[in-house]
């Protein structure tokens, strides 16, 4: 599954691996910015690997929506290495 397939981190993954069919969750499906629904989607969905590329980003706007920012950018990756780690597998990240 791949989050945040809007943002420049997700094309240039795809970029890179055009060969590989991937599963999206767009915001519709899974809204980072809520809390608690990392863990209600990934309970309902099997999934072999996680990629999140998700991120407020816009500087700007992340200092007017503090709150949004921090679900997103911390509370909600949290959530991701949590539900990762409950089901047995390894939770991996990388900053570029």
């Amino acid at each position: 599954m791949l989050t945040g397939q809007l943002g420049r981190s997700f094309r240039d993954l795809e970029a890179q691996h055009s060969d590989v069919e991937f599963t999206f969750a767009d915001r519709a499906q899974l809204d980072l910015a809520v809390a608690g629904q990392v863990a209600q989607h990934l309970n309902s969905h099997q999934y072999d690997f996680i990629v999140n590329c998700a991120a407020h980003t816009a500087v700007d706007k992340a200092e007017q929506e503090r709150d949004l920012a921090e679900q997103v950018n911390h509370h909600a990756v949290v959530e991701l290495a949590q539900a990762v780690k409950r089901a047995g597998r390894l939770p991996y990240t990388r900053q570029h």
